[in-house]
């Protein structure tokens, strides 16, 4: 099980979200934070509000970039 931390602007943590093995790649848009996590196969969205995850993605492999805009998430993932 893996751990993410929220940090404050003065480098303090804030605080800790539970989370899948192996939290990777940010991405930061609409209210939402998504992370991905390599070994499970999964891009997890996590409320700013909550610090809670919201909603967790299948990918199908295993995802080496992401990127978000307002209405999308958009995740790159390694070739079979």
């Amino acid at each position: 099980m893996g751990v993410w931390h929220k940090v404050s602007p003065d480098d303090r943590i804030v605080d800790r979200i539970s989370a899948s093995c192996c939290p990777g790649t940010v991405a930061v848009a609409g209210g939402v934070v998504w992370v991905t996590d390599a070994n499970g196969g999964t891009v997890s969205q996590v409320s700013l509000v909550s610090d809670e995850v919201t909603q967790i993605v299948s990918v199908g492999k295993v995802p080496v970039a992401l990127g978000a805009g307002r209405d999308s998430v958009w995740v790159g993932v390694e070739r079979a």
